[in-house]
């Protein structure tokens, strides 16, 4: 399983991945929006696994904002899941 965040969130967010036990997958990985503020050019797409998953396993995915309460911006989680043959 890949595991990539879109946004265009200029304060960004730190994700990261513990398996059921609350083991650490993945540590604090920070996706800020790095291109253009207006309306028509992309998100930004970050990759946030370095590897693939392999499972079967149960995750939680977890994005802390680093903004305030006030300053709300949207994330878009993308899990890819692909079969052990790949």
């Amino acid at each position: 399983m890949d595991v990539s965040v879109y946004t265009r969130g200029t304060t960004g967010a730190l994700f990261s991945i513990a398996d059921e036990y609350k083991n650490s997958i993945l540590g604090d990985v920070d996706v800020t929006h790095v291109g253009p503020t207006d309306d028509h050019s992309p998100p930004t797409c970050k990759k946030i696994t370095s590897t693939r998953i392999r499972g079967p396993v149960n995750l939680k995915i977890k994005g802390e904002s680093k903004g305030s309460r006030f300053s709300p911006e949207n994330f878009l989680v993308v899990c890819n899941i692909f079969s052990q043959a790949d």
